[in-house]
């Protein structure tokens, strides 16, 4: 794995404001306390979907999506959220979903978890079912070729990205 210790890389993460103002603020939790939340694991080189523990530590973000930095990238009406490794596209090699409500395929593996109105932490809205139904296992074989893993269909940019 490649990861760094989270207090070494606070000033690259993408994450929030507090944190960018406080960047010691970073090892807190983003989920209450003692809490283990049941997150939805979105596995591009294993082609799973799973449920996983998240103990609501940054540094747990940073073990189950194997990445060194990351951001979040909203889905859906519910407030739902997927954590994505921020410098996946750079990565040799890559793999590739996409996700239902999500205008464009994700590098490398994805976090999906839920927010109150506070900002933590907490289990997905969206169910482990619905995630599994709308991820596609994409490749890119151009800049604006992909191949659906699954189907074996070719698909553009324009047909996969849905701004």
């Amino acid at each position: 794995m490649h990861n760094q210790n989270p207090s070494q890389t606070s000033n690259n993460i993408n994450t929030t404001a507090r944190d960018a103002v406080n960047p010691d603020f970073c090892e807190t939790s983003t989920a209450t306390a003692m809490t283990t939340i049941k997150a939805i694991l979105i596995d591009p080189f294993e082609m799973t979907v799973s449920e996983v523990d998240y103990g609501g530590e940054m540094a747990d973000i940073y073990r189950l999506i194997d990445a060194d930095l990351f951001t979040v990238a909203g889905f859906g009406e519910d407030g739902d959220g997927v954590y994505v490794d921020d410098e996946g596209l750079f990565k040799a090699t890559q793999r590739f979903f996409k996700l239902d409500g999500y205008p464009q395929p994700l590098a490398g593996k994805g976090l999906v978890l839920g927010s109150n109105d506070g900002g933590e932490s907490v289990a997905p809205v969206t169910t482990l079912e619905a995630v599994r139904a709308s991820v596609r296992w994409v490749q890119p074989l151009s800049q604006h070729l992909w191949i659906d893993s699954d189907s074996g269909a070719l698909l553009t940019t324009k047909e996969l990205c849905t701004y």
